[in-house]
């Protein structure tokens, strides 16, 4: 980023510091390569900024980088950005509209994320058989799974069992 400093560098810079959770560095990274001519217009940095405000706790401005990119690009708003979208909303207490959005994700989003993640706040909300439902369906699921899914699912399930009651 240094010696290039072009919007590819820093996105993938960015990148690299939300997988390590250096959130505060990936917003200024994503921020800086957003200060171009297209870059306030550009769905993968405005994925990249919502997702880090998201991860970072800043469930407000998540919501709103979501929002705007889903205006530039509806192609965009896949099931990654749905995920993260349900989350930024459940960060800031929006709990009804959370549970709508999870709602509507969890039924395309691959993998048992979603499924444990919207089980989670429903416990949260006291709303425990259905919970314990979608901790039943993970469970299901990858057990039933081939060897590669259980694999690549073994934390959600993990989790499902950790708050599944018997």
């Amino acid at each position: 980023v240094e010696q290039v400093g072009s919007v590819d560098a820093k996105r993938a810079l960015a990148e690299e510091s939300l997988k390590r959770g250096l959130f505060a560095e990936a917003i200024e990274l994503y921020q800086s390569a957003m200060e171009g001519p297209l870059g306030g217009a550009d769905p993968v940095l405005l994925k990249g900024l919502g997702r880090a405000r998201m991860l970072s706790g800043d469930g407000a401005e998540a919501e709103r980088l979501f929002l705007k990119m889903k205006e530039v690009d509806p192609a965009a708003f896949d099931a990654d950005v749905e995920l993260d979208f349900a989350r930024a909303l459940e960060i800031q207490g929006k709990n009804d509209a959370a549970v709508r959005q999870y709602e509507s994700v969890v039924t395309r989003y691959p993998g048992e994320e979603a499924r444990i993640r919207f089980g989670l706040l429903l416990e949260k909300l006291g709303r425990e058989q259905e919970a314990q439902g979608l901790f039943r369906e993970v469970i299901a699921s990858v057990k039933a799974a081939p060897r590669y899914y259980r694999s690549r699912q073994s934390e959600w399930a993990r989790i499902a069992r950790q708050h599944l009651k018997s």
